[in-house]
Parts: structure tokens; sequence; C-alpha cells
């Protein structure tokens, strides 16, 4: 047997594999070790592991900004599989697992809070304090780091009985995954989440419901979505939560689009938002006021389904992405919504027939792009200018803007709009232009937030 220079490092040895997953950070070694010093202990005990050949540092890490609860160095299991991660065998290990959840989870929480400010937290201050990430890269390189020990460990959590704590990951991941595009993982952990809630009848279990449908929704699966929302309506209305109400039925709406079932679809989407003016929120400022997110998001919706191929009204639809930028602009926090909203307007004015102005208004959201995280909305303004280029002729211009926006497309995930891009670039519909009043069939759709 190894000898271990410290007592930390010696109880480490046969306890890392407790936690499951590829890699070991010292943030989750210090909380599997626990106590005023582990952090220091953590450093030193992982020190003698590799020592002692169970680990292997993990190369290639960048070098950057101190994250929030040490995501890295990093080290790998030389001897045990991440499926041999093994159950606590006794009240010691299956406290110092807690601590770990704990760890990650309110980890998880903080960056999610990062990445989407002021969002809708059905647990409230029960996670708290909240680490504090610097900006949306930081808490995307700490999801970058921690993300697939965060999914492992919430079914650790689940097998091991820990509902509350199951169902607080799903509000943790929902942005991470979101904008990553990893929406199997996103069903997964909704999933999840929404099973545990309804455990102990907690409201959570309704959005976790809606956002489990939303990865349906993305991955082209409506009509499996549409049992799924059923279930989310009934825990909002057994609660009276209008807000978990809206976003199903917004939601649901999003289904019945895809479904081709447009009436049906507005009816949810209209009902949603009148949901939505008569609530009141707390403001930043601690007032109150209307939820204008909310309501920037219902419109959004609006102006999205009439866009659809074979619904078009681009009247409509300029309305409600007009709308939708009114309603998001007060609230300064919106970025990514208000760069969603203004990619939207651009589409509409396309489809009007106002190309100039579609131009100038994807410039408005080019100047809200985040270049680090925003793959997917760069490539979004790419294609809309693209679209206006081709429209006004100017064929060379209008390529490289689709061009580049394939590339970004790809980058992000997206790849069936990268194909769909590249077919028209094959051939050569740049160089026709386009129909205004038939715009390029377009899923995008399928990755809006659903509140």
């Amino acid at each position: 047997m190894t000898d271990f220079p410290t007592a930390a490092g010696q109880w480490l040895a046969g306890r890392h594999d407790l936690v499951p997953g590829e890699e070991l950070s010292v943030g989750v070694t210090a909380a599997l070790l626990g106590g005023a010093d582990a952090l220091t202990e953590a450093h030193a005990a992982l020190a003698a592991q590799v020592d002692a050949g169970l680990l292997v540092p993990v190369d290639g890490i960048p070098d950057g900004p101190v994250l929030p609860g040490a995501p890295a160095p990093r080290y790998r299991r030389a001897r045990v599989a991440p499926s041999d991660a093994r159950p606590p065998h006794d009240g010691v290990e299956l406290e110092a697992v807690e601590r770990v959840v704990r760890h990650l989870l309110l980890h998880a929480t903080g960056a999610s809070e990062a990445l989407g400010p002021g969002k809708y937290r059905p647990f409230g201050d029960e996670l708290a304090p909240l680490p504090r990430f610097d900006g949306e890269a930081d808490a995307m390189a700490w999801f970058g780091f921690e993300g697939d020990t965060v999914l492992a460990v919430q079914r650790r959590a689940w097998e091991l009985g820990m509902e509350a704590e199951t169902a607080q990951f799903g509000p943790a991941c929902w942005p991470w995954l979101r904008v990553t595009r990893r929406v199997e993982d996103q069903l997964a952990v909704q999933h999840l989440a929404a099973e545990a809630a309804e455990r102990f009848d907690h409201i959570a279990a309704s959005a976790a419901f809606s956002r489990s449908a939303w990865a349906l929704n993305a991955l082209g699966r409506p009509e499996q979505a549409l049992p799924i929302l059923a279930r989310a309506l009934e825990v909002a209305d057994r609660h009276g939560h209008d807000w978990s109400r809206a976003t199903a039925l917004t939601t649901r709406g999003r289904a019945y689009r895809a479904l081709k079932r447009f009436d049906e679809a507005l009816a949810d989407i209209y009902a949603a938002l009148d949901i939505d003016k008569q609530r009141l929120v707390t403001a930043p400022d601690g007032t109150k006021t209307a939820p204008h997110t909310a309501i920037g998001l219902r419109w959004m919706e609006i102006a999205e389904t009439h866009l659809v191929p074979g619904f078009v009204d681009g009247a409509e639809a300029l309305r409600a992405a007009g709308n939708a930028l009114t309603a998001l602009s007060r609230d300064p926090r919106r970025r990514r919504e208000t760069l969603r909203a203004h990619v939207l307007r651009g589409r509409a004015l396309n489809v009007t027939g106002k190309p100039d102005e579609a131009v100038e208004e994807l410039r408005a959201a080019e100047d809200l792009a985040d270049p680090t995280t925003d793959h997917y909305h760069l490539a979004a303004i790419k294609h809309r200018r693209g679209d206006a280029l081709a429209l006004l002729r100017d064929t060379e211009r209008a390529k490289a803007e689709h061009g580049a926006a394939a590339g970004l497309y790809r980058k992000a995930g997206h790849h069936d709009l990268a194909k769909q891009l590249q077919q028209r670039l094959d051939g050569h519909d740049a160089q026709t232009g386009m129909d205004s009043r038939k715009p390029v069939p377009d899923p995008t759709h399928r990755t809006q937030d659903p509140g």
C-alpha cells in the first residue's frame, strides 16, 4: 500500500473514485475533502496521487483568469475508468459526495446567473450565497472545465435520492446547454430535474417539463413535446404560477408551429402574452414593474410564427419584432435577447422588401454580439445580411456573408443550418437573389428561449 505524506492524501487515495466523470479538479477535490484548509490540502493530496501513479495531470489547459471554484488544474484517473465511480460506503463518504454536489451546484448556478442575469430562479435563495463570475466568458470557461462532471454528478445525486439537488441542476444547466447547443444533454438534465421536482411537488417541475419540451422541439420532435407540456401546464395550474403557465403555453405554441398548426400556435403565444401583461416582477432597483423580458420573448415568438414558410405575414412579423425590441430594451441586462430581436426584425424587413433597412438592423444586432460566446447569433446575422445583399443584387458580398455564416453555424453546432446555406451557395442561389415573399426555409425558431 502506498504511504502518503498527509492524512488528506491518504484519505483521497481511496475515495477520489466517489466522483463520477472523466476528470477531477482541485475545486471538486477540496469539496470532497472538506474542512477549512481543504483547498490547500487538495493541492498537496493531488500531487501525492500523481506521484503514486493514481492520477495523471491533464495537459493543454490554457492560461486564463483564476475562476471561482478552482476548476483547474485538472487530473485524470490512471487506474479507474469513469464508469467505475462507486457509491459511498458509509456516512462519511456520503457527506463527502454531498459536499461535491453542493459545490458544483452552487458554481453552476452562479455561472448560470452570469449567462442569464435576472432569469427566473424557482428555488429562490435556497442556493446562496452564489459565487460571482466576471461575465459570460468566465462562466462559459467554468462550464468548459466542469460541465461534464456537473452532468454526471446530477445523475449521481438522483441515484442517491437527493431529489432537491437533482431538481436544482435543471435551472443551473439551462443557459449553458442552450448556448452550447447540447440539446440531448439538455433533454436528459431537464427530464431528471422535472421528475425529481415532481416527487416533492415543487413548482420547478413545470419549468423543467417546459425545457424538456424545448429540447424535443429543438430535436425536431414536437409531437413528443405536447404530452410533456400538458404535465408542465398541470403543475403550473396546481400551483397557480403564472410565469410557469406562460412559459408552457409559449413552448406549446412553438411545438404547434413546428407541426404547421399555426392558429393554435398563435392562440397559445397570445395567451402567454396576456398572462405576462398582468404580471408584476421586481426590477433590479427593487421596484415592481411589468416583466418586459417575458413580454419581449412572446412578441418574438409571434414574429417568428409569421415568418414560417406557408404562413408568412411580413407586416405582422415586422410589428411583432418591433414590439419585442421595445419591451426588451427596457432591461439593459438582456443583451442576447435584444440581439435576437434585431435579427428577427432584419428578417421581417427582408420579407417586406426593405433589405437596405435590414442591413442597418443587422448592424445593430452585430454591435451587441459577443464573439466569444455568440457564434450562433453571429452566424444568424451574417445569414440574414447575406439574404438582404442578395435582394440588393450584391451577389459577391451575399455569397461571402452566407459562406461565413455557414462556417459559424458549424462552429456553433448547427450543422443543419450550415448544410442549408452550403446548398444555397453550391446552387448559386445568392446570384439570383430570393423572392422577398418567400423567405428561405429556416428552422432557427427551434433554438429560441421559452422564457
